[in-house]
């Protein structure tokens, strides 16, 4: 499988702690939180529900029902590792994973911005979770896309902190 090429976007400037791994995965799952912070993950979970570690998303396909699908905005990683609070607005935390400059992107690009498959992308589709551009996806060739406002309207359900 190739992987999607990134999605571009600037790098957080303003942030203490902003190298690369902002740029090129704009979330990570626990397990690599886990590994930045230099902890083991039921700490990262403390962290995520006392809300000292902020912006982190529940992606399960069907978010009361199934395992959690925890995915941390790199950015508040890497400002909770070095100490500072992140500060970024939702619409600066969107503008890091889906920049404004968009208005639709590829499931596969929001597979890779979400750090998961793509099949995931497409059952969120397929429940309703997220909308597609109407015409997309309907054939095997055709990948659904998916607009911008449907994937703040779903962050913004599925935040955490």
């Amino acid at each position: 499988m190739t992987a999607a090429p990134p999605i571009s976007n600037p790098p957080a400037a303003a942030s203490p702690a902003a190298p690369a791994l902002v740029v090129k995965f704009p979330t990570i799952g626990v397990a690599a939180v886990a590994l930045i912070l230099g902890c083991q993950e039921k700490e990262v979970w403390e962290h995520i529900e006392d809300g000292s570690l902020q912006n982190a998303f529940n992606l399960a396909v069907r978010a009361r029902l199934c395992r959690r699908f925890i995915r941390v905005l790199a950015r508040s990683v890497l400002d909770f590792k070095a100490g500072v609070k992140c500060t970024l607005s939702q619409v600066e935390g969107l503008n890091l994973i889906f920049p404004a400059a968009r208005q639709r992107f590829t499931a596969t690009e929001v597979a890779w911005a979400w750090a998961c498959d793509s099949q995931h992308v497409h059952d969120l589709i397929a429940l309703g979770e997220l909308q597609k551009v109407p015409g997309t996806g309907d054939t095997v060739n055709r990948a659904p896309f998916i607009p911008r406002p449907s994937l703040a309207d779903f962050l913004t359900k599925r935040r955490i902190t």
